[in-house]
């Protein structure tokens, strides 16, 4: 989104630089199994906003993929930051690290510190679809009618799951070909 926002002139550039996607950080955490006394039964979880947390979540990697993690080990993903807190996203990766082992523990009663960690911030994440992102829509919508052969498709637009996104891209698809796959 902001790479096209980037690559494209200025009236085009400028509609769709307004959409806000907040820094997000991802936090790879691994743990012996033996280590962790809650439960870790399914997909992972949310935090609500109303906890005050430090973390939005967290996706029970190796147990969605076992193969993400070594037997008797386990491999989280924490997410930080967003819209509720970009801020948090300029510590350091030990610093991330460290807050995200801190949140684990106290929500999965985690006794030991990982054994594997790894930290990574992406600048420009999910969209938020805030007041006036229809106008933005449709503001992009008439840019590409004035321009031929040009679309725009990502997240954006049409939803930021990825089977939104999937479907989105081949309604765009079916328009550049003119037909349905």
């Amino acid at each position: 989104l902001h790479i096209s926002a980037v690559l494209l002139p200025g009236d085009i550039s400028s509609k769709i630089g307004k959409i806000y996607s907040p820094p997000i950080s991802v936090v790879h955490l691994g743990y012996e199994r033996a280590s962790i006394r809650g439960d870790v039964d399914g997909f992972g979880f949310l935090v609500a906003p109303s906890e005050r947390s430090d973390i939005l979540g967290c996706i029970f990697s190796s147990l969605v993929f076992p193969e993400r993690a070594p037997q008797g080990k386990i491999l989280f993903t924490v997410l930080l930051g967003g819209a509720v807190n970009p801020d948090i996203t300029k510590h350091s990766a030990k610093e991330l690290q460290d807050i995200a082992h801190k949140a684990l523990s106290k929500y999965l009663l985690i006794d030991a510190t990982p054994s594997f960690s790894y930290a990574h911030t992406i600048q420009h994440s999910i969209p938020q679809y805030n007041i006036g992102q229809r106008d933005i829509l449709q503001q992009i919508k008439k840019i590409e009618s004035e321009n031929t052969g040009l679309h725009f498709a990502g997240s954006y637009r049409g939803g930021i799951s990825i089977g939104a996104c999937v479907s989105y891209a081949k309604t765009v698809a079916s328009e550049i070909i003119g037909s349905d796959f």
